[in-house]
């Protein structure tokens, strides 16, 4: 039977999303909708399956079309403001905002990335997420360190009876989870200007707040992302850093300060004892330090300095990963610290590190002085540690830790005396 004039016939499309899925290239997705280009940051939960990850906008969504005009805001209406820091939506149109394939993160979404950047312990997580200028932070504040490359503007808000919270001092961010107890409120995530912290909030919907679009990458979706060249690592130049020196000896090393304490964060390069230079090089000595055998690494720190400390003792953890944790750092400064934040950035043959904590290791490989055979250059970073039992520490206390290119964490290795590692000193 033919159609009447009057019936309208339904063509269905195929979106670019069902054709060709999210593809990032260079770091950067682009918005089909109006060809923007956001920066995405890897966020990867401790708790996440080897290949599974999530993928985060890196700045703050600006789009708007006819349908989110009236329900979201450039900061006091001033376009620049949508430029600098992304538009501001109320709840009901950040869940619609989002490009295809992507969504407002869930609450278990926001809490997967806190487990993702917090198990560092080197500065809170509002320090992490903050960018490293344009935050006007209080007396006790510290300024944003940007450790993962979340770019956390101070984006403001609109309030929902219609007033303004400032740029400079405040960051609101939705997620899809709205409130059982409460139909007009729904989750979000705050950074301010008074605290360090990564906080969560109840909110009411009608506010006009920031939001990040997310993906997860799952072995179920893995083919729906096409993901070309390297994520965007600018960031990492940034990162401000409590650097300082150690002169000795002639030389000069860079130090590095973490929740306070300070080490070397260059290997020890002092010719005294039974020492090497990898493949007897001195070039190799320059970049990665001298290897010492046991009796010279236990002596060989400046005065003031010392190994890095496993304490074991009956009243405390005596696991292999606990005393690790502790050599790396005494009562452990550098607990749950992972191997792509302390691994340097250069040097690897393979899974180079992102250096986040400044601590700079390197893969200086060792030497088995029985064999007189060097082993492991670019794949296994070996460092000197002592293990002190109540106040007594002597040679026989020293042992190593190593970290290869494929482990998360450190672990023991071999410490007899027929080796010669690296040095890594921590200032008294």
């Amino acid at each position: 039977m033919a159609c009447s004039e009057s019936e309208e016939h339904v063509v269905k499309t195929i979106s670019d999303y069902e054709l060709n899925g999210i593809t990032i290239k260079d770091g950067f997705y682009t918005d089909n909708r109006d060809n923007h280009k956001y920066r995405i940051m890897m966020a990867k939960s401790p708790e996440s399956y080897v290949d599974d990850y999530d993928l985060w906008f890196a700045e703050n969504l600006d789009y708007v079309d006819s349908a989110l005009e009236d329900s979201s805001w450039c900061y006091e209406d001033n376009k620049d403001n949508c430029e600098k820091y992304g538009r501001l939506y109320n709840w009901s149109a950040a869940q619609k905002a989002c490009p295809e394939g992507w969504h407002v993160p869930s609450r278990t979404d926001w809490e997967n990335l806190y487990k993702a950047i917090d198990g560092d312990r080197i500065e809170p997580a509002g320090t992490k997420l903050k960018t490293v200028d344009q935050w006007q932070n209080g007396d006790s504040v510290s300024q944003g360190s940007n450790r993962y490359g979340f770019y956390g503007l101070p984006a403001g808000r609109k309030n929902v009876e219609g007033g303004w919270l400032p740029t400079g001092k405040f960051a609101y961010f939705w997620s899809s989870t709205a409130s059982i107890a409460d139909a007009e409120i729904a989750n979000g995530w705050q950074l301010t200007y008074e605290t360090d912290v990564l906080g969560y909030g109840e909110y009411y919907k009608g506010h006009g707040m920031s939001v990040r679009c997310m993906a997860s990458r799952t072995w179920a979706t893995k083919d729906v992302f096409h993901i070309e060249g390297d994520f965007d690592s600018t960031y990492l130049e940034e990162i401000p850093r409590h650097e300082g020196k150690l002169e000795y000896k002639g030389q000069t090393y860079k130090t590095i300060e973490i929740w306070g304490k300070t080490y070397m964060a260059e290997n020890m390069n002092y010719e005294t004892g039974n020492s090497w230079c990898y493949n007897n090089s001195a070039d190799s000595c320059k970049k990665y330090g001298r290897l010492y055998d046991k009796e010279t690494a236990a002596k060989v720190c400046p005065e003031g300095w010392k190994l890095m400390t496993a304490t074991v003792s009956e009243e405390v953890d005596t696991s292999e990963r606990a005393a690790v944790l502790r050599a790396m750092g005494v009562s452990r400064t550098l607990y749950d610290f992972t191997a792509e934040e302390t691994k340097s950035i250069e040097g690897w043959v393979k899974e180079p590190g992102n250096n986040i904590s400044g601590f700079n290791l390197l893969p200086a490989g060792g030497y088995d002085i029985g064999s007189e055979s060097f082993f492991d250059l670019g794949y296994t970073a070996y460092l000197w540690v002592n293990k002190e039992y109540a106040d007594s520490a002597d040679l026989h206390d020293t042992i190593s830790v190593a970290l290869r290119y494929f482990d998360v964490n450190f672990n023991i290795a071999e410490n007899g005396g027929n080796f010669a590692y690296s040095v890594r000193c921590l200032k008294e």
